[in-house]
């Protein structure tokens, strides 16, 4: 503290307290000291003062707060001075009970809450210095707890936790600075884990999991910087491999799929020309022949497991995937290779999940994500050459925006 620079000298304890209040709400550390002025202040009847200390890192900063912060004084004339000094005002407003010590607690300190159209409690945004800090909350139509976040001027920093109407968590991880950091998990409407993921400053970094319902895994992949590297694998349920792709800076360049009983089923090669992918795939069939035809696979308990059809090796037709409960899982249409139209995904439920639109092999039109339960938009975006374009909404489980982004040519423009 003794390399320390004052910034200010004041009369009064109250006063100090004051701007002292309005730098930490800034984010400078300030602290209070009292010191024997004697002859460097002569007017100054006490003869001490209440100094204002900040680091010297903050000391031009801190100037430049008090000069400009107009609410600390008047102008009033009081004894030809062009304004009144902060500690006169003070004594003022406290002589009309304006200005009480609770008062001032109120106004640096205060929950702003927002409310539904029904009239049910929306948020409770916890303030101080005007700047969100401390816990805040949502809550669902129902009352129950949506999320909590911790701020910390004006920022999101520290964990935080997301909530569906049921009472089960839907996610939690933790924020610095408003980007998250470390590992985020999502969970199931019905409370089971359902992704892993590890961010750094915001960005997807390391491995990622997804999972079943049930616990089983069903998928893992590598990310750095947001774009997939490596190997991306998914599975059955069983634990055997479903699928392999190789990316290289977040660009396919390999597909591999299998069969349940690990024999390939499909095998597709992406070259990037001029800006746009190429796609080559071939099939074939669980003997290891070339696909050809209506081609159907089954589960080791014999019920079916997919339909796909091929000419003499691609992918030309209808295809469907299913669980093992015989519910559709997936299904798409491809166009000589290249899947075009609409592809739908379902829970095991049977019920649909999301669904994107397809043109000659890149993603361009709506695509949707739907809750298991109510079938309402979980969120929706539109493609357009296979990036994102426009808005981007997602939703909560009674269809109220959660959060709005837009995108042009793939690339965050608004948040």
């Amino acid at each position: 503290m003794e390399n320390w620079v004052c910034v200010g000298e004041y009369l009064s304890r109250q006063e100090a307290e004051f701007i002292q209040s309005l730098l930490n709400g800034k984010g400078i550390e300030a602290m209070i000291s009292a010191d024997d002025l004697g002859g460097m202040r002569p007017h100054l009847s006490m003869g001490k003062a209440v100094r204002l200390l900040v680091a010297p890192k903050d000391s031009e900063r801190a100037v430049k707060i008090i000069k400009t912060s107009e609410n600390i004084k008047s102008e009033v004339k009081l004894r030809n001075k062009s304004y009144v000094p902060t500690f006169i005002l003070v004594t003022i407003l406290i002589g009309l009970g304006l200005f009480l010590g609770r008062e001032v607690y109120r106004n640096l300190h205060e929950v702003k809450k927002t409310y539904y159209e029904n009239g049910s409690l929306k948020a409770e945004w916890l303030y101080s210095n005007h700047r969100l800090h401390g816990v805040s909350k949502g809550y669902h139509k129902n009352g129950a707890l949506k999320f909590e976040a911790l701020y910390k001027f004006g920022t999101i920093s520290g964990p935080i936790k997301t909530y569906n109407s049921n009472g089960k968590i839907a996610a939690e991880f933790h924020s610095v600075d408003g980007k998250v950091e470390g590992l985020k998990k999502t969970y199931y409407e019905g409370g089971s884990l359902w992704t892993k993921e590890n961010y750094k400053a915001d960005k997807l970094n390391g491995l990622s999991r997804e999972y079943y319902q049930d616990g089983t895994l069903l998928a893992e992949s590598n990310y750095k910087d947001d774009k997939l590297v490596g190997v991306s694998k998914t599975f059955y349920k069983t634990g055997t491999i479903e699928s392999e792709l190789r990316s290289e800076d977040g660009i396919s360049k390999a597909l591999k799929t299998f069969y349940p009983s690990e024999k390939t089923r499909l095998e597709c090669v992406y070259e990037q020309v001029n800006d746009k992918t190429i796609e080559s795939c071939k099939g074939f069939a669980e003997s290891g022949e070339t696909a050809n035809g209506l081609v159907k696979a089954y589960f080791p308990d014999g019920k079916v497991e997919s339909e796909f059809q091929y000419i003499e090796g691609i992918p030309h037709g209808d295809f469907k995937k299913y669980y093992e409960n015989g519910n559709v899982k997936s299904e798409a249409h491809f166009e000589h290779g290249k899947m075009h139209g609409a592809m739908k995904e379902y829970y095991e439920s049977g019920k649909l999940w999301r669904e994107w639109n397809y043109k000659m092999g890149m993603l361009d039109g709506p695509s949707k994500e739907y809750y298991e339960s109510s079938q309402r938009a979980v969120g929706e975006a539109h493609y357009v050459d296979g990036k994102l374009e426009g808005k981007a909404v997602s939703y909560d489980e009674f269809g109220e925006v959660a959060d709005q982004v837009t995108y042009k040519a793939g690339e965050l423009v608004q948040s």
